[in-house]
């Protein structure tokens, strides 16, 4: 089996975004693209997700969450069902034992629920970091489809990388 080697593709610079709830005027991080529509979310933390086209112009348009996250968002993914993933950190939520990906429609931002993701604080902290979505079948037969990547993160040497995967008992659903 032969594998390409990634290439550089291309940079989407975003452009600046207004948020409807607080008036004010940033530059936010790019966070996941929809397959569903193809456009760019992208956000500022909380509650609001900023839609922008392939090029990275802001659409003008959000898509304002029921709930919000919490301050640090890790990263997004979608699945092929329209539920938005997101993978957040907070070091002080539940003193630190957990951290949370959290799920959404993207279609109006209702809450779906979560899956909390073990973790903890201290010498060897853990980092919830980065999501996504791929339909994959586990050794034991399971589907996994929801995988993010989780730092252990080392005063005096190079961070770990772990690699946890998720599956629903209704895989259909995700």
């Amino acid at each position: 089996m032969h594998y390409s080697q990634p290439r550089y593709h291309d940079i989407i610079p975003l452009t600046k975004v207004i948020s409807p709830s607080t008036g004010i005027e940033s530059l936010p991080t790019f966070q996941g693209i929809n397959p569903w529509d193809g456009l760019l979310y992208s956000s500022n933390g909380g509650n609001e997700f900023f839609t922008h086209e392939p090029n990275g112009e802001w659409t003008g348009k959000t898509l304002t969450l029921d709930m919000g996250t919490w301050p640090w968002i890790q990263g997004i993914c979608f699945s092929p069902n329209g539920h938005m993933y997101i993978a957040t950190y907070d070091p002080d939520f539940l003193g630190g034992v957990y951290q949370f990906i959290t799920y959404y429609s993207a279609l109006n931002g209702h809450f779906l629920g979560y899956i909390d993701v073990n973790a903890y604080e201290g010498y060897n902290s853990e980092e919830l970091q980065g999501i996504c979505y791929a339909d994959l079948t586990a050794p034991n037969g399971n589907r996994v489809q929801i995988h993010a990547v989780v730092l252990e993160n080392h005063l005096f040497e190079r961070d770990d990388i772990k690699f946890k995967s998720f599956s629903a008992s209704q895989p259909e659903i995700v």
